[in-house]
């Protein structure tokens, strides 16, 4: 049965009448970004869907795709309902909200210019994104280089199921059309500090982690990068069976968008044990309804190919009340895969520079949900526009 991406207004309903109202606002406290679920709940309950709406848009620009994708550790885990039985689905809430309320120019900005300053945001991604909505807010201008043929950075990876490619396109409309926001994509910037002297009066760097995490094993180069995977999953889509190295979110995505293909046998390896999977415990329960075999304590130390099969050998793992070990003398051979898929994330490459030069998002923070980069984003940019408003 495909999952509904929003509540059904009996769901909502139950939902909403679910919210203690909390004085204390924990949800608002543990949201990034500052969203207040208190606050468009209680709009909501009232029918009122677009001043609800309007308020989540307040603080965060991407409210429905973050509504869509936020993961359960951050205001869910902070609902207090949870002591009691359950925490509110507050993410599906927001979303459900913003989908009812059907708002067309939600994210205001202004024609006022504040500021003469012009800035230059490297990466246009959901930090670059937001850093660039805060300045336009504030009536400062702003250009994002885009190396990419689209803007969105990671959120372009996150599986249609998850996150349709029709919901990006209307939140990025909102905001790619405005006055003080520029946007130049197929615009690699290798040298930042050229920048300054072309009359930028400050860079924000948000390029998010863009150097892969590599295995360092014999035959990676048969390997398929989780990045090229997501980007086009229906170009592999004839795979019978996979094997998928790596034990967190992008693992899971790979794992998932392949069930949904087709692909009829899927082992995901991870170093570790199943419990120690960076993942929600409803990704792992969907993991296992789906029937995607987890093959944890699991070391890979070669990729072999033979025709047009490949064969993945580990190094089978011991973890003891205090200690994780590897025995080389232990190993175990896995044949008989149509593609091995790297899914072990990335880090950043960028290179410090001097001082009208800020960073944000994952390249400055490392790996981080889509609500914690924009928050940043926005951060940094309220911190030069406190000094330039001055």
């Amino acid at each position: 049965m495909k999952k509904s991406l929003y509540l059904n207004n009996i769901q909502l309903k139950a939902e909403l009448d679910r919210c203690l109202g909390c004085s204390s606002k924990p949800c608002k406290i543990a949201c990034p970004i500052k969203c207040d679920p208190h606050y468009f709940i209680k709009k909501a309950k009232e029918n009122n869907f677009k001043e609800a709406a309007t308020s989540i848009y307040q603080q965060n620009p991407l409210g429905k795709i973050c509504g869509l994708v936020c993961p359960e550790h951050l205001c869910m885990k902070a609902c207090i309902r949870g002591k009691i039985d359950f925490p509110i689905n507050i993410p599906k809430v927001q979303a459900t909200i913003i989908e009812k309320a059907n708002i067309k120019d939600p994210i205001k900005s202004t024609n006022k210019i504040h500021s003469q300053a012009h800035i230059a945001i490297i990466g246009a991604g959901p930090a670059g994104i937001s850093a660039a909505i805060t300045f336009a807010q504030h009536g400062i201008s702003s250009t994002l280089f885009e190396a990419e043929p689209n803007i969105g950075g990671a959120i372009n990876l996150i599986p249609e199921d998850r996150l349709p490619k029709q919901v990006i396109k209307e939140e990025f409309s909102y905001f790619s059309n405005a006055e003080l926001i520029h946007i130049l994509t197929h615009k690699k910037i290798t040298n930042p500090q050229a920048l300054l002297k072309k009359g930028f009066s400050h860079i924000i760097i948000t390029t998010g982690e863009d150097k892969p995490h590599l295995l360092n094993i014999m035959g990676e180069e048969f390997c398929i990068p989780y990045q090229d995977y997501l980007k086009s999953p229906k170009t592999y889509s004839h795979f019978n069976k996979i094997a998928i190295i790596g034990g967190g979110n992008v693992a899971a995505d790979c794992a998932l968008t392949a069930k949904k293909l087709g692909t009829k046998e899927i082992d995901i390896f991870i170093r570790r044990r199943s419990c120690d999977m960076r993942l929600s415990p409803h990704q792992q329960l969907e993991l296992i309804q789906e029937e995607i075999s987890i093959n944890p304590l699991c070391s890979p130390v070669e990729i072999l190919q033979d025709k047009n099969k490949f064969s993945l050998r580990v190094i089978l793992n011991k973890v003891t009340e205090s200690t994780f070990k590897s025995n080389p003398n232990e190993t175990h051979l896995y044949t008989n895969f149509d593609a091995v898929i790297r899914a072990t994330g990335a880090k950043s490459s960028i290179q410090k520079y001097d001082e009208n030069i800020f960073y944000a998002g994952d390249c400055k923070n490392g790996s981080s949900s889509v609500v914690e980069a924009l928050s940043d984003g926005k951060q940094v940019a309220l911190k030069i526009i406190k000094s330039l408003l001055k």
